[in-house]
């Protein structure tokens, strides 16, 4: 369900970037076609995963897969020096906002073992992570839900009838 991943990926990007997309966005095409790669390769049984050293021989899998983290990679690190330069510690406004301010608290108040361990890369890991979790489990267990109700009828008039009590 193509329409439901949309919606939470612009959702998640909301959370994440303080930004939303249109329909036919470039950018916003990419991080679903990136997403959607990710997801593809990673969910294959591949005897990679059982013999790393396979990866020295030509893979069309790992190539997708490190073809679609350098997409997310570059969209990632766009937002981060976007967010970097339009930062202000009285406005956060998103989940790079709030990880900016928790570097730079670190930073300011001397707590080296934590400014160490908060580095740019760590916050846009982390950010990645929020947001290929958010995606994929979000958008299967909206579609799952849609299936359901669309089997069982009588359970989404239950909905309605507790809804508009």
């Amino acid at each position: 369900m193509p329409e439901v991943t949309r919606a939470v990926t612009n959702v998640i990007c909301l959370l994440c970037f303080n930004s939303t997309y249109e329909k036919g966005d470039p950018e916003f095409e990419k991080m679903l076609e990136y997403s959607q790669g990710i997801v593809n390769t990673v969910g294959k049984d591949s005897l990679i995963d059982i013999f790393p050293w396979l990866q020295l021989f030509p893979n069309e899998d790992l190539h997708t897969l490190k073809q679609c983290i350098a997409v997310r990679d570059s969209i990632l690190q766009k937002k981060f020096e976007e967010h970097k330069a339009n930062y202000s510690s009285d406005s956060i406004n998103d989940l790079l906002d709030a990880l900016l301010k928790a570097k730079m608290n670190a930073e300011n108040n001397n707590s080296s073992a934590y400014a160490e361990r908060l580095t740019e890369d760590h916050l846009l890991m982390t950010v990645a992570d929020i947001f290929g979790a958010g995606v994929e489990t979000t958008s299967t267990t909206l579609a799952w839900m849609i299936v359901y109700l669309l089997h069982y009828p009588e359970v989404e008039e239950t909905f309605k009838d507790i809804q508009h009590r």
